[in-house]
């Protein structure tokens, strides 16, 4: 067993008494390097959540609105599916929608 000493001997002369914990000293320096991180950390959160708008916003002038949002998200949609499309209103060449039921419509 490992003991941990503060390297006090005794409390006589409390004036020479320095800070009692780790990193002592380093305060400004990790405050400034967190701040950093959380600032790093809320530039990817953006750019990664307006990457996948983007994507979302293809996926709704690809093969409409209405056709999205019926089937759960585009998360749902394959590509292949939606081939037989006509224009942004989401109709199908042949019968049908072309698109697969999502988790709550499939049987």
């Amino acid at each position: 067993m490992v003991a941990v000493s503060t390297g006090l001997d005794s409390f006589a002369n409390p004036a020479d008494i320095t800070a009692m914990y780790p990193f002592a000293g380093t305060t400004v320096l990790l405050t400034i390097v967190s701040i950093a991180l959380w600032v790093a950390w809320h530039g990817r959160q953006i750019s990664d959540e307006s990457h996948e708008y983007d994507e979302a916003v293809r996926d709704y002038e690809r093969i409409g609105m209405d056709r999205v949002l019926r089937r759960g998200g585009s998360a749902h949609i394959a590509d292949t599916e939606v081939e037989g499309q006509h224009g942004p209103t989401g109709s199908v060449a042949e019968g049908g929608d072309g698109v697969r039921p999502g988790p709550a419509e499939s049987s």
